[in-house]
């Protein structure tokens, strides 16, 4: 069976075999326990969906999210931080986790 042709990395420009370059490769972390899944962190999400009711981001639908404006994959730290939060439509939230992921995807 043929070997797979190597790859060059888009961010350190080596050549690599594989799936992936493990240089540059760094692992998502995931938080154990999400903020809003205590009582704790419903009642803060709760106070922010009942003080902006409006998408912060489009001013236009209604809230069905509030955010982390800084990943709590990125710093956990921040997860229960008011100043972090902040309210979004459905599809706000989607294009904002959108940019996230491929702006932290190499964090660390």
């Amino acid at each position: 069976m043929p070997y797979r042709s190597k790859r060059v990395c888009e961010r350190c420009k080596q050549a690599y075999a594989g799936t992936r370059c493990e240089q540059c490769y760094v692992p998502y972390s995931r938080v154990t326990v999400h903020p809003f899944s205590t009582r704790r962190g419903r009642k803060l999400r709760d106070k922010i969906r009942k003080a902006h009711p409006i998408c912060q981001a489009c001013g236009e639908r209604l809230v069905d999210e509030v955010d982390h404006i800084i990943p709590v994959s990125v710093d956990s730290s921040l997860g229960m931080d008011p100043g972090n939060l902040q309210s979004l439509c459905t599809q706000c939230h989607k294009d904002k986790t959108y940019k996230d992921r491929h702006k932290y995807r190499h964090a660390g």
